[in-house]
């Protein structure tokens, strides 16, 4: 539970900053060593997209995850909670400085993601009946 709490967020922070392939071809751009037309130019300076399902994905992964083991290991609710928040964190920052600003996604999208949590329940029973047969 340690590597999916933290681990997502810290690879997504890092490889939104050193977008190598990208920060190579500006800097070769920058210092006249390769042309390019405006369209490519501007496509190298343009922000990464947001791509929100995959952020969705995470949160409910968690989710799902925490529900499942906490029965039994408790401290995995806390742990989850610490990694939902540092994934909060990081998200901000990730939105504020590597990408667009997001599409505009439909209320759909926001309340099938909301439909996934309803399941945490079920795996809250099923990790309880998988202890008591394990222990």
């Amino acid at each position: 539970m340690l590597i999916n709490a933290f681990s997502e967020p810290i690879l997504n922070l890092i490889l939104d900053y050193c977008e190598i392939p990208n920060s190579i071809q500006r800097f070769l751009h920058k210092h006249g060593l390769i042309k390019l037309t405006q369209k490519e130019c501007n496509a190298l300076h343009e922000l990464n997209d947001s791509s929100i399902p995959f952020k969705y994905a995470y949160i409910v992964k968690t989710i799902w995850l925490t529900c499942f083991y906490a029965p039994f290991v408790p401290i995995v609710t806390v742990i989850s909670l610490l990694g939902l928040i540092f994934y909060y964190i990081t998200m901000k920052v990730s939105f504020r400085y590597f990408y667009k600003i997001p599409e505009v996604i439909s209320h759909e999208t926001n309340i099938s993601g909301l439909r996934l949590s309803y399941f945490a329940p079920f795996m809250l029973n099923l990790g309880k009946i998988m202890t008591t047969i394990i222990l």
